[in-house]
């Protein structure tokens, strides 16, 4: 079991998308390791490897890549092979949402894909066979797409000024979703005036 950090480790924050849109501006920053022990000479072939990975989880439609962003680490245990993972972690809160080990050999371990998380406050390790094992049970598996879903991207809800939930039913795909609902739906609480002071749209992931 790996323990999740609350948050990450002081480095700049660019969300997925501009990741994936200019991935060579992390070069000079150590291809975006957040922490290495290897030689850096290995960095930027382990850079190529895990940004495909993240380029998949994207393709699969799992992220958020507004609202998060992806950082990589390579460890070295205590006995075993070094090995990498990649976190995606919320990009206000630095909050780690749920950390990937495509590829690790320590012990009884051979190859597999772990996958940790946090749910309703406890920790959480999903193991698979490899990295492709994982990538074909995403494709096959609504369970499992679900629940990356609802780890990784949020949802909106609305609420009073004192944090109570409002049309409990309801839940937004993004903050201006939630918005145009209240402006539909509500009436003006002066008339006129457009304001809705006892109204909060919030964002929440689904731990």
């Amino acid at each position: 079991m790996v323990y999740l950090l609350e948050e990450t480790m002081g480095k700049q924050k660019r969300s997925i998308r501009e990741f994936l849109e200019n991935p060579s501006s992390f070069i000079e920053d150590s291809y975006n390791f957040h922490d290495y022990f290897c030689d850096f000479k290995a960095l930027e072939r382990k850079f190529k490897n895990l940004t495909s990975k993240v380029k998949f989880l994207v393709k699969m439609d799992v992220l958020d890549i507004d609202n998060s962003y992806v950082w990589f680490k390579n460890n070295k245990p205590a006995w075993g092979r070094q090995y990498d993972t990649f976190g995606i972690s919320d990009i206000n809160t630095e909050e780690l949402l749920v950390l990937f080990t495509p590829n690790r050999i320590q012990d009884v371990y051979e190859n597999q894909c772990f996958i940790d998380y946090k749910q309703n406050g406890f920790d959480y390790e999903d193991v698979f066979e490899n990295w492709t094992d994982f990538k074909n049970s995403l494709k096959t598996d609504d369970d499992l797409k679900n629940l990356l879903k609802k780890l990784l991207i949020k949802k909106y809800v609305i609420e009073d000024w004192a944090g109570n939930s409002l049309f409990t039913e309801k839940e937004f795909e993004t903050y201006e979703d939630g918005w145009e609902f209240v402006h539909e739906n509500v009436k003006e609480e002066y008339e006129g005036d457009g304001t809705y002071d006892d109204y909060y749209v919030m964002g929440y992931y689904i731990h």
